[in-house]
């Protein structure tokens, strides 16, 4: 699988909170400043990213892919 590496959410109050194809959102944790926030093992192909802050505010949400890993 892969993983989205998410460099800064803009706006909003932490801690966030994900949520990949609209299943259940989760914390993944507040990184170091600097430092992304990873979701990790993602299946190849077209998702969407949705973000909430700690008042349940949401972002608009985000398509992405995740592109299959080549083997060598």
């Amino acid at each position: 699988g892969g993983s989205l590496s998410i460099e800064k959410v803009i706006g909003g109050l932490e801690p966030y909170e994900f949520s990949i194809d609209g299943g259940d959102f989760g914390n993944v944790g507040t990184p170091a400043p600097g430092t992304p926030i990873i979701i990790p093992d993602l299946a190849p192909g077209s998702h969407t990213l949705t973000i909430r802050d700690q008042k349940g505010c949401f972002s608009p949400t985000v398509d992405f892919v995740v592109n299959p890993t080549e083997i060598t």
